[in-house]
């Protein structure tokens, strides 16, 4: 047994996204050999006991050749985990969605990226957060940077605006067409006037029409609910007992 005390390797958003993406591949190649599978046993089975009917023998006689039997037998003995599926279908999702540059990632960019941003006296930590966060403002890379002010002094400015630069140069205007059944469109958020809220301005604007000039109005306000609507029930009752 040997024990391995080398640190755990970390991996980019870009790196997951791949391998993400030839896991889901490789799951789609074992639901159709099992299916294929599935129907070469009815085939067969109905090779001892005919159907009748022509029309369900002729849906099953293309299928592959019997070579692909093992990968087949395989792919039975394997399974596939609809959960693990729902997972990786959710993580790509989450890695394609719009506040997320990592659509937009090529694997040249990410190793030019990295290699660029030693120039800038940056951890590994924070080289692969930009690179995972693709920060292509000064005010994100403020979040990501540990004390830029102190150690880009005098000005971290120039410093910040080049790594932005360098970020934005290393990524692609839109995602890759691949990925376009993952990618979700973004939707404004809808603004829903409150009828009764119109009601009640259109009111208060028809009371303040009513007021003469020069006059004062008072507005009463009742609480229905909290402390101030507790003490003027205390003050109803005192007034009742006296």
């Amino acid at each position: 047994m040997k024990f391995a005390n080398a640190p755990p390797q970390v991996l980019s958003n870009y790196e997951v996204l791949q391998h993400s993406l030839s896991l889901r591949n490789e799951n789609l190649q074992l639901q159709k050999r099992i299916l294929t599978g599935g129907l070469r046993q009815q085939h067969e089975m109905r090779k001892v006991y005919p159907v009748k009917l022509d029309k369900e023998k002729e849906e099953l006689e293309e299928l592959p050749s019997d070579g692909d039997e093992r990968l087949e037998d395989e792919a039975e003995r394997r399974g596939i985990s609809d959960d693990l599926v729902w997972v990786q279908d959710e993580l790509i999702k989450y890695l394609c969605s719009p506040y997320n540059s990592t659509s937009r990632q090529t694997a040249q960019g990410v190793i030019q990226l990295a290699d660029q941003l030693q120039d800038y006296q940056l951890t590994k930590a924070e080289i692969l957060q930009i690179c995972n966060l693709a920060s292509t403002t000064a005010v994100e890379l403020y979040a990501v940077i540990d004390d830029p002010d102190t150690r880009y002094h005098p000005d971290p400015e120039p410093a910040l605006d080049s790594i932005a630069q360098t970020v934005s140069s290393t990524l692609l205007s839109s995602p890759s067409k691949e990925l376009n059944e993952f990618l979700q469109p973004v939707s404004l958020p809808q603004i829903h006037t409150d009828s009764k809220l119109d009601v009640l301005v259109s009111g208060v604007s028809g009371i303040s029409g009513q007021v003469g000039k020069g006059e004062d109005q008072e507005y009463v306000h009742e609480a229905e609910w909290g402390p101030d609507r507790e003490d003027a029930v205390d003050d109803e009752m005192d007034e009742g007992n006296d």
